[in-house]
C-alpha cells in the first residue's frame, strides 16, 4: 500500500464514523451483557419494561442495530435511526432514574446508575448532532451485497 492509498482511507473516516462504531460497541455490549442475565438467570422485574419479553425484544433490537451501525448500509437512514433509538434510551433512563431505580438495567446484571445512561444517551445524542454521514463517503453497496448483509444480520438475531 503506497502512501497515497493510506492519506485515501485516513480522508475517509470521519467524526461521525467513529461515533457510529462506539455506539456499535456500546449496544453489542449491552446486548451480550442483557442475552448472558437471560440465559443465566430469571427475571425478578413486574413491570412491563422489566418483563422477559420486552426484555429479549431490546436484546434482539440492541444487536441488529449495533449491526446495522457498523455495516453503515444508508448512513442517512442509519443517522436518524440511532437519534431515534439514543433518544428513546434517553427517555428510560430518565424515567427509571425520576423512579428511584437503583440499576437502569441496561447492561444486565452490571449495575449502573440511570442517571449516568441519561447522561450516556444525551452525550450520544449531542455526538450524532454534532457529527452527521456524508452524502457518500464509500461507493454504495451493491444492491444483492446489501440484501445479503440485511438477511444475515435478521437470521443471526433469531438464531
Amino acid at each position: 500500500m503506497s502512501c497515497g492509498s493510506r492519506g485515501e482511507i485516513a480522508r475517509r473516516i470521519t467524526g461521525y464514523d467513529v461515533i457510529r462504531i462506539a455506539l456499535a460497541i456500546l449496544l453489542l455490549t449491552a446486548a451480550g451483557l442483557k442475552a448472558y442475565q437471560l440465559a443465566t438467570e430469571p427475571v425478578t422485574g413486574s413491570g412491563f419494561l422489566d418483563s422477559r419479553r420486552v426484555l429479549i425484544v431490546a436484546v434482539e433490537l440492541e444487536l441488529l442495530f449495533g449491526l446495522w451501525l457498523v455495516a453503515n448500509v444508508w448512513p442517512k437512514r442509519t443517522w436518524a435511526a440511532a437519534l431515534g433509538c439514543f433518544g428513546l434510551f434517553a427517555c428510560v433512563s430518565l424515567y427509571r432514574a425520576l423512579l428511584g431505580y437503583s440499576s437502569c438495567g441496561c447492561f444486565g446484571r452490571i449495575s449502573v446508575n440511570p442517571w449516568y445512561t441519561v447522561g450516556l444517551d444525551c452525550a450520544a445524542l449531542a455526538a450524532l448532532l454534532r457529527f452527521r454521514p456524508r452524502e457518500a463517503v464509500l461507493p454504495d453497496l451493491p444492491r444483492r451485497l446489501r440484501q445479503r448483509t440485511i438477511l444475515i444480520a435478521v437470521g443471526l438475531v433469531w438464531m
